[in-house]
């Protein structure tokens, strides 16, 4: 039983199948995370791929008779970088999802010290 002792009424019962059923979402989650860090690892991959192959290698200083060009703007890069921030955002979503689930499943661990297994 989980409540609040000055609300008898507000108890709730909890089963270890609830505890089971947190243990499972908190994996899940954890999962997330992890495929969350390996695409942002294939992200970087593929930034680092795309400044060495499409970033001029040429460090030379222009001529006089050479025009200024504006510099243009890498779409592609821009894109990754884009989504290196989205994938990061969602996986600062699913940590904190995570500690919900750990804080959770510890609130109703307690009144089953006994049937609590990790």
């Amino acid at each position: 039983m989980v409540g609040k002792e000055d609300d008898p009424e507000g108890f709730v019962t909890v089963e270890l199948d609830d505890y089971q059923r947190l243990k499972d979402i908190e994996d899940r989650i954890s999962d997330v995370v992890l495929c969350l860090d390996s695409t942002l690892d294939t992200l970087q991959t593929f930034v680092s791929m795309h400044k060495s192959y499409f970033t001029p290698a040429s460090t030379e200083p222009r001529t006089k008779f050479e025009s200024v060009k504006r510099p243009k703007v890498d779409t592609l890069l821009y894109v990754l970088k884009e989504k290196q921030r989205e994938v990061a955002y969602a996986r600062k979503k699913a940590e904190a999802m995570l500690a919900k689930a750990q804080n959770t499943r510890a609130l109703v661990c307690q009144p089953l010290r006994t049937a609590c297994i990790d």
